[in-house]
């Protein structure tokens, strides 16, 4: 166990380089507030620690909260995901990689220093010509649930016939649906 609540935020601040000030800013609270947080005067919300995690993306959160683990998140991507991409890019063309959004972190992604977005993950299977749903899966940005329903192929013949739809609107649809099955099956639960 890596010592209080307020030790591992101020381990997070200095790792990070900075300020109290900035700490404040991203936790969206006080200076004073976090001067507490940080002597264990006062114990930070879960969503105070929560804007931590999503503002810094490489938190471990686990950590955060239980001081068990690492730090920071080693492996941006899931390896899986990882040997699939590196055996894709090696049969793509230098045009299709160099078209990518996010070409100049392309080596950090493969080296397992940053993760992609899920947008980001659907452009790649777009530019690679390979199926969406498949790289999702592979890089956990698929949800459980909508993942049992591409199974199904007349679903995934229905989403595919959607029309020209463009990244931001197959993630967009992806939430959207998951979050519909997600409450559709919550409810069958409860009757």
């Amino acid at each position: 166990m890596s010592g209080s609540l307020g030790e591992r935020l101020k381990a997070i601040r200095q790792a990070k380089g900075l300020s109290q000030k900035e700490m404040a800013e991203i936790m969206d609270v006080t200076l004073r507030a976090y001067q507490r947080y940080e002597k264990d005067e006062q114990k930070a919300s879960y969503e105070k620690l929560a804007r931590i995690v999503y503002e810094l993306k490489d938190i471990n959160s686990n950590w955060l909260l239980t001081g068990e683990g690492d730090m920071f998140i080693k492996n941006g991507m899931p390896e899986e995901f990882l040997e699939r991409l590196k055996e894709d890019l090696s049969k793509a063309s230098a045009e299709s990689v160099n078209s990518l959004s996010f070409k100049d972190r392309l080596d950090a992604v493969l080296s397992g220093r940053e993760k992609l977005e899920r947008v980001e993950v659907i452009e790649l299977a777009r530019v690679l010509k390979q199926p969406a749903e498949e790289y999702l899966k592979l890089a956990n940005y698929m949800p459980e649930i909508f993942s049992k329903v591409l199974n199904n192929d007349k679903v995934v013949t229905m989403l595919r016939s959607m029309g020209d739809l463009n990244d931001k609107e197959i993630d967009e649809v992806v939430e959207s649906l998951s979050l519909v099955l997600e409450g559709y099956l919550s409810k069958k639960k409860k009757d």
